[in-house]
């Protein structure tokens, strides 16, 4: 491993621990694996976890990890926690479910060291699926014009293109917007983009894949329950935002997305519902749904609640079984990682 850099830290990785025992090595030794040192890691225990401490510690022989631990904050304040102990130029959020490419450092610094005009440098992600299979992106293409260097607008988040949240961001920029807000739960790294074009500031992305992202079982998106608190926080937040300095084409936008949010948050509804036994619950939902968009597949989901209720109950059941089943497959054989190298003595 090359020697850590000298002086200030181009880089501090936030990351927050709350339930992710088994894997939060991992994303620690993808921050250790770095091809440029010049980073610092702050590790918060957002519980406390005696066990996510216990892994945490041999890391701390590297003087550029540090570890703090306070009772559980939720997501917001973890990140905040752990930004109150940042030492670099830019910072940037990563959950201890995830991970980044080696060059995660070496290639985005110098590109926002040369830039003074962008205050965040966002990548593309790849997604971690059960089995270890990789999807390649995390939004699908980057859309042309953002890939010729345009800064992201409003419009592009309100069409669902919203940037990867491990993104490099200036420390003064994160410092004067305040962080994470405490009040949108599951969707924190939106609320902070919003709020960063909301000031003026220019945010641009980069098309290459440099971090991975998986769902952690305790994730707070994951699970039925999960997309919906998801999509009501989403579409409060971009109303919020189009209220707040949304042209007449961010209106027209805004109507799109929150029926599609609303179609999606039923149906997801509708069958977290009836898998509960709360029939008459899921046929309303379904309903909503059908009012939002009258598409074959919803009409499909309705008639079957309304015709079929205790076959669709079982189909599923079944498809959720499924599901834990290719889960707990996929942590048998997952693959061992390699042995982390020792760490270097010198201090950044």
């Amino acid at each position: 491993m090359p020697e850590p850099h000298a002086g200030t830290p181009s880089v501090t990785f936030l990351c927050t621990a709350y339930r992710t025992e088994t894997t939060i090595e991992e994303t620690l030794d993808s921050i250790c694996a770095q091809t440029r040192p010049d980073w610092q890691l702050v590790v918060v225990d957002n519980g406390p976890s005696d066990t996510i401490a216990a892994l945490v510690e041999p890391y701390l022989d590297d003087p550029r990890v540090s570890l703090v631990r306070q009772e559980n904050s939720r997501a917001a304040g973890g990140v905040n926690a752990a930004a109150r102990h940042a030492r670099g130029r830019y910072v940037a959020v990563l959950h201890t479910d995830d991970l980044v490419e080696p060059a995660f450092v070496e290639r985005l610094v110098p590109l926002l060291d040369a830039d003074p005009g962008t205050a965040a440098l966002a990548c593309d992600a790849r997604y971690l699926a059960e089995y270890g299979l990789r999807r390649p992106t995390f939004r699908g293409p980057v859309p042309a014009h953002l890939k010729r260097g345009d800064p992201l607008t409003l419009r592009e988040m309100l069409e669902g293109w919203v940037p990867y949240y491990t993104a490099l961001i200036r420390r003064e920029v994160w410092d004067e917007i305040g962080g994470f807000r405490h009040d949108t739960p599951t969707v924190e790294d939106l609320a902070f983009w919003v709020d960063l074009l909301a000031a003026g500031y220019s945010l641009r992305t980069l098309d290459e894949p440099l971090a991975v992202y998986r769902e952690n079982e305790e994730s707070d998106s994951r699970g039925a329950r999960g997309v919906e608190i998801m999509e009501a926080s989403r579409e409060r937040v971009l109303t919020e935002a189009v209220e707040r300095f949304g042209t007449a084409d961010d209106r027209r936008a805004l109507a799109g997305m929150l029926t599609d949010s609303r179609h999606r948050r039923a149906i997801v509804q509708a069958r977290r519902l009836l898998v509960d036994g709360d029939l008459p619950g899921a046929q309303d939902a379904a309903r909503r749904a059908l009012a939002e968009r009258r598409d074959s597949r919803t009409r499909l989901i309705a008639t079957a609640l309304t015709h079929w209720p205790r076959a669709a109950r079982r189909v599923y059941r079944a498809k959720k079984a499924l599901r834990r089943r290719g889960r707990s497959v996929a942590a048998r054989v997952r693959v061992s990682r390699p042995r982390r190298p020792s760490s270097p003595s010198a201090k950044v």
